[in-house]
């Protein structure tokens, strides 16, 4: 942990005067510490693969992951949805919608021919991967080029919060019909099951159980300490129950997160606790272990699984910019602020990266 934190701060010292945001500064440090580079030593790679540290990087990887999830969905603002112009509204249903319809094309024509049974089981939740639009990734790329308060910024958040609401139906049903072809309907019904009562316990238990905490805080008082400590215990127990019912482990602590009410007393009080150790130790960490898994030795571009994935990434691009640059022109938006928007939709972060990742966790 100290070798990781050491390094991602270091090269993020050096590369942020070129403009390289720190998640693909942590991705680098990974692929240096990982199996491309130094993981080919020997005494490095015994130090770093035993199996006492890959239990605990494991298990913190896993921890950073929830604990980022979900306070995401804290800082998400629903109410915004309800104020979203129609620009917004309907750009934001495009650009999940037309790179997924384009993706499951391409996964219907070409997986029966190109792959094999084991490779045509992660197809799905690549082809999710490259459709959905996260609002956290949008939020921190919005922030970091500092149009957070610009019109073309106010746009970018507001589309990325109607896809991401969209997304997330999208890898829920994705992760079920993936249990439902290899586990069967049955079980895949008792998932679903398990998720809606989930749901139904935090909108009906726990937020208005977060609603008597703020009126039983006085005004200008901090929250007790004893409220965080049993929201975040929550936390950890619904990524656990997710997991378990088949689900990412992190869709329980995602709709919990999103049921705390915004703003002070308690949605404050969780962000200024949690925001500044989840992103300078949790998500370097998440985001480097995540590259140490990377092995550039093994691409190799005669492989069919690999034709698939570059034909799969164009056509899903090409999809998501246009289908991000129609609502815009048609309400008379200027060409290049159009294009500006459809590019920073579609760009790539943290969350498509984990989807990927604990998505190969096998089911208990």
């Amino acid at each position: 942990m100290v070798l990781i934190f050491t390094l991602t701060q270091s090269t993020h010292y050096v590369l942020k005067r070129y403009g390289v945001p720190k998640f693909t500064t942590q991705l680098l440090v990974g692929i240096i510490l990982g199996p491309s580079l130094l993981g080919r030593f020997r005494i490095f790679n015994y130090v770093m693969s035993s199996i006492k540290s890959q239990e605990i990087i494991g298990m913190l990887s896993a921890f950073s992951y929830v604990l980022f999830i979900f306070v995401s969905g804290v800082k998400m603002d629903l109410g915004m949805i309800k104020r979203t112009g129609k620009k917004a509204l309907f750009t934001g249903v495009a650009c999940i919608l037309s790179p997924l319809l384009i993706g499951s094309l391409v996964q219907e024509k070409l997986r029966r021919l190109w792959l094999t049974k084991e490779e045509a089981s992660i197809v799905q939740i690549i082809t999710i991967g490259h459709a959905i639009t996260p609002f956290p990734v949008l939020a921190c790329l919005v922030e970091d080029l500092k149009i957070m308060n610009t019109e073309l910024g106010r746009l970018a958040l507001s589309t990325a919060l109607v896809s991401d609401a969209l997304s997330m139906l999208v890898i829920v049903g994705g992760i079920l019909t993936k249990i439902n072809q290899e586990q069967g309907i049955m079980l895949a019904a008792i998932d679903l099951g398990a998720l809606v009562t989930n749901v139904i316990v935090i909108v009906f238990a726990i937020r208005p159980s977060m609603f008597w905490v703020i009126r039983h805080t006085q005004e200008g008082r901090p929250v007790k300490d004893t409220y965080i400590h049993t929201i975040m215990l929550m936390v950890l127990g619904f990524g656990l129950l997710s997991h378990l019912y088949g689900q990412s482990l992190v869709i329980g602590p995602y709709i919990l997160g999103l049921a705390v009410p915004e703003g002070p007393p308690l949605g404050s009080a969780i962000i200024n606790k949690f925001n500044c150790l989840i992103s300078d130790v949790f998500l370097p960490l998440l985001v480097t272990t995540c590259g140490m898994r990377i092995d550039l030795s093994l691409i190799k571009f005669d492989n069919s699984l690999m034709t698939y994935n570059i034909i799969l990434i164009v056509l899903t691009l090409v999809a998501k910019i246009v289908a991000c640059l129609v609502p815009p022109l048609y309400s008379k938006m200027p060409l290049n602020d159009a294009l500006a928007l459809a590019l920073l939709l579609t760009c790539k972060g943290v969350i498509q990266l984990l989807t990927l990742h604990f998505s190969m966790i096998p089911r208990p």
